[in-house]
């Protein structure tokens, strides 16, 4: 049997002794060789000793908010701060051809070193600016610099704030707003964000009514102007012609609801903290089906995104039917590959002959079509004498008790990237 053994001894960890016994090997001790320093953080390195608001706030004896935000990260953030005064130069050029009125309520959110809010305050000349910064030693020195109402709260947080109050009725979100200083009736917000989660927040806020679109808050004109990562950038902005991954709900839904505009594009850079480049994130698949992507998005830019609701298309609608709006895209966009009669014939029996007449076919997809077409559709639909008794109506209402009782478990919007 010995020489059977011999055959088949493990030799990385045990050797077999001559006489049969088991021995351990002792494993050879190897030199841990030094982590290399990443070209990205060497970079960024070199990058921040450039910085001259950095130099300024480093003068604190306690800044230790900079381990938090001056630092590469990983994936897409939603909190991005304005780090670079000659970027803020031209935002504050951008804004001042946007006829925008100093009399107005401003939010500022995650102002971080108060880039912007300088030209805000005193280029711009807005009286009523409210800054949302949860870092209180930049909270204090946004207060102290630039004497603004300063809320220490993440703004970005309202989503969990939101569905917190639907769990309890506490009222978190009035009395967070209940904060802010009041100028006229008109509401701009500012601010940076890397992915799609504040887009997300306004579609649904819009569509239900709530948070900063509540009847019971004075304010009857909300614009964003908001830094918005690449990626997000081309979902939220992309066609019928766009990747089927790229124009779905959340899409039509924005381009319907709001009125929007790229002002402009931005170093990524002048923002921190920075990204780490991953292939998902670059978007590097060689295939011809993300051509079109791989063109137009740009991981060293941010675009300079402005929007408001669109009111012809909500009174259109109706404010209390946005809801139904809501799922009829939800439900026949769920694939952009749906036919429009099959589709539409689950909900009203016999209506294909109708829809062929209007120069829809049996081949016609969803996601073929643009907003407007859509729009124009569920319009029509709603308009037909058989809609109020369509099994439709009962699906809508099933889906606003689920939206009702906890509204984040029945969105089919894409996760923040």
């Amino acid at each position: 049997m010995l020489p059977l053994l011999k055959q088949w001894r493990p030799r990385s960890l045990r050797s077999i002794c001559h006489n049969g016994t088991i021995a351990t090997a002792v494993k050879p001790t190897e030199e841990k060789k030094p982590k290399r320093r990443s070209s990205k953080s060497t970079e960024f390195t070199e990058y921040l000793k450039k910085l001259q608001i950095l130099k300024q706030s480093s003068d604190s004896p306690n800044h230790t908010w900079a381990t938090d935000y001056i630092r590469v990260k990983r994936g897409a953030q939603a909190s991005l701060y304005l780090a670079q005064e000659e970027v803020g130069e031209e935002i504050k050029t951008i804004l001042q051809g946007q006829n925008l009125d100093p009399e107005a309520t401003v939010i500022e959110f995650n102002p971080g070193f108060g880039v912007l809010t300088s030209y805000l305050k005193n280029e711009l000349g807005f009286r009523y600016v409210n800054c949302f910064e949860d870092d209180s030693q930049l909270g204090d020195r946004l207060t102290e610099k630039f004497g603004v109402n300063v809320i220490p709260f993440n703004f970005i947080s309202f989503p969990r704030l939101h569905h917190a109050d639907k769990q309890d009725a506490a009222g978190r979100v009035g009395a967070m707003l209940s904060k802010i200083n009041h100028g006229n009736s008109k509401l701009y917000i500012f601010g940076a964000t890397g992915n799609s989660s504040l887009l997300n927040f306004s579609i649904r806020t819009l569509v239900t009514r709530r948070v900063l679109f509540e009847e019971d808050f004075p304010w009857d004109g909300i614009s964003f102007y908001i830094a918005l990562g690449s990626k997000p950038t081309i979902i939220f902005t992309s066609s019928p012609q766009s990747l089927y991954t790229l124009y779905r709900p959340a899409s039509i839904l924005f381009q319907l609801l709001f009125h929007h505009q790229v002002l402009g594009t931005l170093p990524r850079k002048a923002f921190l903290p920075w990204e780490t480049r991953e292939a998902a994130h670059e978007l590097k698949d060689p295939s011809e089906r993300y051509k079109r992507v791989r063109i137009q998005y740009d991981p060293e830019t941010i675009s300079l995104l402005h929007f408001r609701p669109n009111m012809e298309v909500i009174e259109r609608v109706g404010k209390d039917k946005l809801i139904q709006l809501w799922y009829f895209i939800r439900h026949n966009l769920h694939s952009r590959k749906n036919p429009v009669i099959s589709e539409l014939e689950q909900w009203v029996p016999g209506c294909g002959p109708r829809l062929i007449l209007q120069g829809f076919s049996i081949y016609t997809q969803f996601g073929s079509l643009t907003p407007p077409q859509i729009l124009d559709l569920y319009c029509d639909f709603t308009s037909w004498p058989e809609y109020p008794s369509s099994s439709f109506c009962t699906a809508v209402e099933k889906f606003q008790s689920k939206v009702e009782a906890s509204e984040d478990d029945v969105l089919d919007f894409p996760k923040p990237t």
